[in-house]
């Protein structure tokens, strides 16, 4: 049985797409029947003294500890994140580990542009010499094998366990939408969605639960003519799902394309 270690934010102490990832991916009894998976935190949320102190000390630890797994899977994001999980990938390498990059970062197209041409070289280079990147849709490996010349590019949308959830299928219709609300994530987009289903006569009930624009999204509902005369919930997101079909309409995952 493989072993994979899974490097990246502190699931149990971190918020953010990477950490539900790494959370989900680690608690999957299908992947568990196949592979024996371990996580390694590079970084967790806190203070800022905190964080820099945690970051340095992990990375020290895994330079001199022996590492006993197959593979590393590395979750890397934009800007700072990609030149730290980079280090990872090198010394894992060093190790005699087979190393996959998994990028989430939404704004990687903007983070490459603005590299200088030895910064976007050397990017290249290491994500080159990975034995696979892992990209969340075709659009991004089109960029990745097209802007980066790379060919170990291999896409996995990010999913749902189906197991764990208990839909229910019921008239009207039950949405939810989890996430930090804002245009980046397409919580506006669903507003001009649910105005659209509104024309036609559709009934629905819709959740929204997240921080970030919140009362912004409440006025958008209202102009869109669905806050009131359809029912709109709006709750704090907790960590687990309403239990309603998701809506999933992130810019930078794109998903649908």
């Amino acid at each position: 049985m493989y072993k994979i270690l899974m490097i990246g934010p502190d699931s149990s102490r971190a918020s953010g797409g990477m950490a539900s990832v790494i959370r989900s991916l680690s608690k999957s009894e299908t992947l568990a029947s196949r592979f024996t998976i371990l996580e390694f935190p590079s970084c967790r949320d806190g203070s800022l003294a905190s964080r820099l102190f945690f970051t340095g000390v992990q990375y020290m630890r895994f330079i001199i500890k022996p590492l006993k797994a197959d593979i590393c899977h590395i979750h890397i994001a934009s800007y700072s994140s990609t030149w730290r999980k980079l280090l990872y990938g090198k010394a894992a390498k060093l190790k005699g580990s087979r190393v996959v990059y998994h990028v989430h970062g939404a704004e990687y197209k903007k983070f490459f542009a603005s590299l200088s041409e030895r910064g976007q070289k050397r990017l290249r280079h290491s994500f080159s010499q990975a034995d696979a990147v892992i990209v969340l849709s075709n659009s991004w490996k089109c960029f990745f094998e097209n802007t980066l010349d790379l060919k170990n590019v291999v896409v996995i949308n990010n999913s749902i366990d189906c197991a764990k959830s208990n839909f229910k299928h019921g008239f009207p219709a039950s949405i939810a939408f989890v996430g930090r609300l804002g245009v980046r994530k397409g919580a506006y987009d669903l507003i001009k969605a649910l105005g659209m289903l509104q024309s036609k006569g559709m009934r629905f009930f819709c959740t929204f639960a997240g921080d970030g624009e919140i009362e912004k999204l409440q006025e958008a509902a209202k102009v869109a003519g669905v806050f009131a005369k359809y029912a709109i919930h709006w709750m704090a997101w907790r960590g687990k799902s309403p239990g309603h079909p998701l809506v999933i309409l992130h810019h930078g995952s794109a998903l649908v394309r």
